[in-house]
């Protein structure tokens, strides 16, 4: 089977839930200016599933950042549901590395922290959470501390969090990067399992190959800072765990590690 190698950044024809167009953006200091991404385009479809891959300093977590509305790009413009992107937005949830965790909230009251801070009635912030902390499958530990929890039950209650929110936008920056083998596995599951019951748009920064290909539809390879695209793989036979046994999952990822070598 062969690979398929896009060098746009349009997918099907679809309203789009996420589009970047000639977006740049320049962090300044009083010392120096440093260009992070230069002249970005990109469009998300409603529901798709995005990998950004790239080495590190491209550019990967400013462009979530964009996105989250947590920085205003230089040049270009952002939008969501087209509109434009001017600050956070409600439905859409960021993912950290590091959980965002307040250690001294119970685990129900961290699910629901992002619905508190909305001003959502408390009773009914707590069952959505709840139901939240049900799906991914920790609402054993509701009345736990995040200090009693593994790392991957931690990374599970930031997705309840996120998912609590009645998401349409999931970003996610490197959120399993800090787990063992097999619990990242377990997540990486999770993760595909709640896109296709939530049908959100999703975009996950990774530096994981494998995991690139496991959960993107479309994988953006970018280039070295400053941070543009170098090419996107259309992985369509994405959506089940079972893909990871295919040959094309195996080829599709020796692909894509050629193309991170050439940029070595």
């Amino acid at each position: 089977m062969s690979i398929t190698t896009k060098q746009t950044s349009r997918p099907t024809k679809c309203r789009a839930a996420i589009e970047l167009h000639d977006v740049s953006l320049c962090y300044k200091t009083a010392q120096k200016e440093t260009l992070a991404i230069d002249g970005l385009s990109l469009m998300v479809e409603q529901g798709e599933p995005i990998a950004i891959i790239g080495a590190s300093g491209c550019g990967k977590t400013s462009l979530l950042n964009l996105i989250a509305g947590l920085r205003k790009p230089t040049t270009g413009t952002v939008s969501v549901k087209g509109e434009s992107v001017v600050g956070p937005r409600k439905q859409t949830s960021l993912i950290l590395q590091d959980y965002g965790l307040l250690p001294w909230k119970t685990v129900l009251d961290n699910a629901a922290l992002g619905l508190s801070i909305q001003k959502i009635p408390r009773k009914t912030a707590r069952k959505k959470a709840m139901e939240a902390l049900r799906v991914v499958g920790i609402e054993d530990f509701a009345t736990s501390y995040p200090r009693e929890l593994s790392g991957g039950m931690r990374q599970r209650l930031a997705m309840a969090r996120a998912m609590a929110l009645e998401t349409d936008i999931m970003l996610m920056d490197e959120p399993l990067s800090a787990l063992d083998a097999l619990t990242r596995e377990e997540l990486q599951n999770v993760l595909l399992d709640l896109w296709q019951s939530e049908s959100y748009a999703q975009i996950l920064v990774t530096h994981s190959i494998e995991e690139a290909v496991l959960l993107g539809r479309r994988i953006v390879l970018m280039t070295p800072r400053p941070g543009k695209i170098r090419t996107i793989i259309d992985n369509p036979e994405m959506g089940t765990r079972e893909y990871r046994q295919s040959a094309i999952f195996h080829e599709r990822c020796t692909h894509l590690r050629e193309l991170l070598l050439g940029d070595k």
